[in-house]
């Protein structure tokens, strides 16, 4: 039993029993795709608390609790619990992308992180076969998407700073000639060639 958990160690063993754990799975996978997928303004949500309440408003009253109790041990510390109710949060997304690829919002999220650090198609397509992104196809429709929406978003994010007379400070970064290939060995390794910042 995890510390600091109020319930008896007959409780908590008690868990995985109570649990029909492909049904709730299936309520989550509904709510997800319903809630994450279908509506296109929300955001995803992987706060492990938050994430709870969200699986039992589904109907999936103890599949959190269940999983977490499968990889948690009273040896485990505070640190380790609270890192293990984040991976719970992952295992339950990957469990509903692997009953349909469909449901796929942590997928997208970690297809879009792997492109912005370079990984390259066919490391992309290896990680989609391990169930953490999604396919390679997926992930080039959602970029190109997201390249042709990038001006109207930018226009309505001022439009709304603007409703809400917010004070916007845009940084411009130094626009550099800098070394792409091989280390320089002067010791000035850069030249700035702009910087600007913007106050609106």
């Amino acid at each position: 039993m995890p510390k600091g958990d109020t319930r008896t160690q007959t409780q908590w063993k008690d868990i995985p029993s109570r649990c029909d754990m492909k049904q709730e799975l299936t309520m989550v996978e509904n709510k997800i795709y319903s809630e994450f997928v279908m509506n296109k303004e929300s955001y995803n949500e992987y706060e492990p608390g938050r994430f709870r309440e969200f699986c039992i408003s589904a109907g999936a009253k103890t599949l959190f609790d269940t999983i977490l109790s499968a990889v948690t041990t009273s040896r485990h510390s505070t640190d380790r619990i609270n890192l293990n109710q984040k991976r719970v949060v992952s295992i339950i997304y990957n469990m509903c992308y692997c009953m349909s690829q469909t449901c796929n919002p942590l997928q997208i999220d970690h297809a879009l992180y792997l492109r912005s650090s370079q990984i390259n198609q066919q490391g992309l397509e290896t990680e989609h076969i391990m169930g953490h992104p999604c396919a390679r196809r997926t992930v080039n429709d959602v970029v190109n998407t997201l390249s042709q929406k990038h001006g109207q978003s930018f226009e309505d994010f001022i439009n709304e700073a603007t409703r809400h007379k917010w004070l916007l400070v845009l940084i411009i970064d130094d626009y550099t000639s800098i070394h792409t290939k091989r280390r320089p060995q002067e010791e000035r390794a850069s030249e700035a060639k702009t910087m600007c910042t913007i106050e609106l």
